[in-house]
């Protein structure tokens, strides 16, 4: 896939390659009628129809295609092929070319590629995707009036008014509030951080240790390693002793957070000789969710699995509707790839619709300021594949909900399979629910709980930190589903004087619920719908 052009491709659409490492991104103009499921898609993304055309847009792209990261940079480029074709389908939107280069994940490299752009006359580049190196790039693109869009970074460090920096992802933050709610609903008492030596990988860990505090979870000192590592056994050493001194405190409950990249495999091939280290949950972080390379490592995903290892991505949307919008992608990424995209490559999708929206307004050679502030105005009106692209007065996108992804035997093979979601809330706490994953399941209690009546005081029985919404669904099999019996589940809090409640019936409502989890042994009042057949057994 990275010839300087496509069998079959046009031409014209076939850019010269500058160096070994730079690989133009062929375009595909294809008119045949099974090519509507895309224009289907394309049709989400708004632009103003009586907008003059503008110039030839050509964009650049920085991609990680041979180093750590490189499923993601081999479906973002794929998801630029497919964007770029669509583009260059409707009338009076401006011709798309895109160049790719392979930073092998390198600050350094994205420096000097991205000064390369600057000679050739690009102005808007997709990527980086890693937080360092748009750290190494941020400066230089803010003095030359570069407009950058990534699709992978997400260090709370880069998240900052008035720069030419934008993100489709969320900041670090909000994922750390989604995986401290896992780890809480799990029922940690303590978290081992262990990370890859880098801005995004530390902004997690930073970011994740204030979430934790917010839980009420411990989180121990940590063991960070260079980038360069290849052998991890004196770093796993590290993470034993520390591991032990934290299962040493009365009740303690311990899991492992790694922050990491395509390095994990050979990190886990080391970790699972350490009976110790396969004894814990361990928790993953965006860089390594749905990893190829991990799962085609046959004792990196056994230990994966053995551990858990559920590791979250901002998520998409799977009603009927959302999937209509970025399966028919996903898939032909797949078909293309062989990887199964996640929702940071599908963004990549939108970032260069965004961008061609955004040059039918403004011309990023004459104007980046202008071409910035039209980004932001073009993003808070588009729905793109991944969601609402809003961004927030940083420039990343402003909020999400978070799929957990992890590693499960399917047919006899290891692949991802999604385990839990997180959905955020307005105010206080968000929602964990529990998918048909691999995650370990509460133990089953064998109390059962008898409803009759419109209301009924109850003592929970379940395991502490039980989400509302799994307790009423059966507790994940331990019990029976009463989703559609309850109106309302209410808690007081005698020392604050408040009530919280949840209500089932408005679940998917930001900010309408504020109990999301129920305490073994607390009183709750549990309301029935009118015309429930009582008695009911839970």
């Amino acid at each position: 896939m990275f010839e300087p052009s496509r069998p079959g491709a046009p031409a014209a659409y076939a850019l010269p390659a500058r160096s070994t490492r730079f690989r133009p991104l062929a375009l595909i103009l294809i008119l045949l009628a099974g090519f509507a499921s895309l224009f289907a898609v394309t049709a989400t993304h708004s632009h103003a129809d009586d907008a003059p055309a503008t110039a030839d847009l050509h964009v650049g792209a920085l991609l990680d295609l041979s180093g750590s990261w490189q499923t993601l940079g081999k479906t973002s480029q794929e998801a630029l092929t497919l964007a770029a074709a669509a583009i260059n389908a409707q009338p009076g939107m401006p011709h798309v070319t895109v160049t790719v280069v392979d930073t092998h994940l390198d600050p350094a490299t994205a420096l000097t590629d991205l000064q390369q752009f600057y000679a050739d006359g690009i102005r808007v580049v997709i990527g980086p995707q890693s937080s360092s190196e748009v750290a190494a790039i941020r400066d230089y693109a803010d003095s030359h009036g570069m407009i950058i869009i990534s699709q992978g970074s997400t260090a709370s460090s880069l998240s900052l008014p008035g720069d030419n920096i934008f993100r489709l992802p969320t900041d670090d933050k909000p994922e750390t509030v989604a995986m401290a709610a896992l780890m809480k609903a799990d029922g940690l008492t303590a978290v081992l951080p262990v990370w890859r030596d880098d801005a995004g990988n530390q902004g997690l860990v930073d970011s994740l240790r204030t979430a934790l505090t917010a839980e009420g979870i411990t989180a121990t000192h940590g063991v960070k390693y260079a980038t360069t590592t290849t052998n991890f056994s004196s770093t796993l050493t590290d993470v034993a002793t520390q591991l032990a001194a934290a299962q040493a405190a009365p009740n303690a409950k311990v899991g492992i957070y790694l922050a990491s990249f395509g390095e994990t495999p050979q990190l886990f091939d080391a970790a699972s000789a350490v009976d110790a280290l396969g004894a814990v949950e361990w928790y993953g972080a965006d860089g390594v969710a749905q990893s190829s390379e991990l799962i085609a490592d046959a004792t990196a995903a056994a230990f994966a699995e053995k551990v858990t290892f559920p590791t979250p991505i901002f998520g998409l949307d799977r009603s009927d509707a959302g999937k209509a919008l970025w399966q028919p992608i996903s898939d032909q990424i797949k078909e293309a790839t062989g990887i199964t995209p996640d929702a940071f490559g599908l963004s990549a999708y939108d970032a260069l619709m965004l961008a061609a929206n955004t040059a039918k307004q403004v011309d990023p050679a004459a104007d980046s300021s202008a071409f910035a502030t039209a980004l932001v105005a073009q993003a808070a009106a588009e729905t793109g594949i991944t969601g609402a692209l809003t961004l927030n007065a940083n420039g990343d996108r402003a909020t999400s909900p978070f799929d957990f992804w992890q590693v499960c035997q399917v047919s006899g093979a290891p692949q991802w399979v999604l385990g839990a979601t997180y959905l955020p809330a307005a105010e206080g706490p968000g929602t964990i629910t529990r998918t048909a994953g691999c995650l370990p399941q509460p133990v089953c209690d064998a109390t059962a709980i008898t409803l009759s009546g419109q209301w009924n005081l109850v003592a929970w029985p379940g395991p502490d930190g039980e989400p509302v919404n799994v307790a009423l669904a059966g507790s994940n099999g331990c019990r029976n589903d009463v989703t559609s019996d309850v109106s309302v589940v209410w808690s007081y809090d005698s020392a604050a004087k408040v009530w919280a409640g949840y209500f089932p019936a408005n679940a998917s409502v930001p900010g309408a619920n504020d109990l999301s989890m129920l305490a073994a042994g607390s009183a709750y009042f549990v309301g029935l719908v009118p015309d429930a057949a009582t008695p009911i057994v839970w």
